[in-house]
């Protein structure tokens, strides 16, 4: 069974709207490039409650919601302008640079899932930041699912210490072959004692669709403590 959050859909829809009618202004306001669009939606996602339903029937509900509540609609006009304003202030580095393809994807593929943990000061115990962390997949760095998900990852103490990689899927050449990745994390600061951590991901083949890349629940990866260089 799916569920899905119906505001998705909304809100993608009037993300299009507004910065399709900008782009065509003589005096743009926003940046609208694919990706700014997406992390507008992002940053409007992130300030509604979800709607979530797993039927035609909850969608017809929801739909019948939606149509008679102006304040939800009003609520989701007025974020997704504060969105497009914010992502046009910030202008990340790679707003300008090519979107990433999906079109070189292979058929048959290893999906892998979004790893993700924390590093803590192993005196105080907490987070930590100023420094960097890199995936290794089977002995070298990993590849990236795309340009915004970073290698080797910069963790912030303003984040918890935490930090995330997302590895690009791997070509399988068969249905049947299950396969074993060895993965390492390398914490890289001149500050600390270096630290590396080993763990291995079991993963299955399956057909590659652009719309469902993740690999599953996310693997969490225990706490790792890190102590300052003597």
């Amino acid at each position: 069974m799916k569920v899905r959050n119906i505001l998705e859909d909304e809100v993608f829809r009037v993300i299009k709207e507004i910065a399709d009618e900008d782009q065509c202004s003589s005096s743009p306001h926003f940046a609208t490039t694919d990706q700014c669009r997406v992390d507008a939606a992002c940053y409007v996602l992130n300030r509604l409650p979800p709607r979530y339903v797993s039927s035609g029937r909850g969608q017809a509900y929801a739909d019948t919601e939606f149509s008679l509540n102006p304040q939800l609609e009003a609520d989701i006009l007025s974020l997704v302008h504060e969105g497009l304003r914010r992502v046009t202030t910030i202008r990340r580095a790679y707003y300008t640079g090519d979107a990433s393809s999906q079109t070189d994807m292979p058929a048959l593929a290893y999906h892998f899932p979004v790893i993700k943990g924390r590093l803590l000061h192993g005196l105080s115990f907490e987070p930590v930041g100023d420094v960097e962390i890199e995936l290794h997949i089977d002995g070298s760095k990993a590849a990236m699912i795309d340009q915004n998900w970073q290698n080797p990852y910069p963790v912030a103490s303003q984040t918890n210490g935490s930090y995330a990689f997302w590895p690009r899927i791997s070509a399988a050449d068969s249905a049947d072959t299950v396969r074993e990745f060895a993965c390492e994390l390398q914490v890289l600061g001149e500050r600390y004692e270096p630290l590396r951590h080993h763990f291995t991901l079991c993963l299955h083949p399956r057909v590659t669709k652009p719309e469902d890349l993740f690999g599953g629940p996310d693997h969490r990866v225990p706490d790792m403590y890190l102590l300052p260089e003597a």
